[in-house]
């Protein structure tokens, strides 16, 4: 398997792990069964890449020195975690199937309940400060995004 296949592969579960955490609970089988197959598919990538590194923007992801992007899966991804001001997201090897079953659910939680609560073990989150929120400049920028905000002026009636 190459580098490439795992990430791609991990995502895919990281994505569906997700959309089954906002469905179900902690206990349920449907979601036990997405999160075994997560931390597999994180067991397989750090044979490769170690630690785990994953940075986020609005349409994107930032894993292994490249952007991810033009799939719904990297789309999905993106969105979910900028939603969540997740600037970059960290997992290391030795990771439990309990601490991605609890940042799985703490990561679907209110952004306020999310921050209170925190990372889970080897699983380490960076948010984004305050006043970056609006635009994180710390991630290169993925093709086909601009930096430039346009600003809102009113309109000169005699123009």
């Amino acid at each position: 398997m190459t580098k490439d296949e795992a990430l791609l592969r991990f995502f895919q579960s990281l994505r569906i792990a997700f959309k089954n955490a906002t469905m179900y609970n902690m206990n349920h089988p449907a979601f036990v069964h997405c999160v075994e197959d997560l931390k597999g598919r994180a067991e397989d990538a750090f044979t490769l890449i170690s630690p785990l590194s994953v940075g986020f923007t609005p349409r994107s992801l930032f894993a292994d020195g490249r952007f991810w992007e033009g799939e719904k899966t990297f789309r999905e991804l993106g969105m979910l975690f900028h939603l969540r001001k997740i600037k970059t997201l960290e997992i290391r090897p030795g990771v439990t199937l309990d601490e991605l079953m609890r940042f799985s659910t703490k990561a679907t939680l209110p952004l306020a309940e999310f921050v209170k609560l925190g990372g889970a073990g080897e699983i380490r989150p960076t948010l984004l400060a305050p006043k970056a929120r609006r635009r994180d400049q710390s991630l290169p920028q993925a093709s086909g995004q601009r930096r430039d905000r346009r600003l809102l002026a009113p309109a000169d009636p005699l123009r």
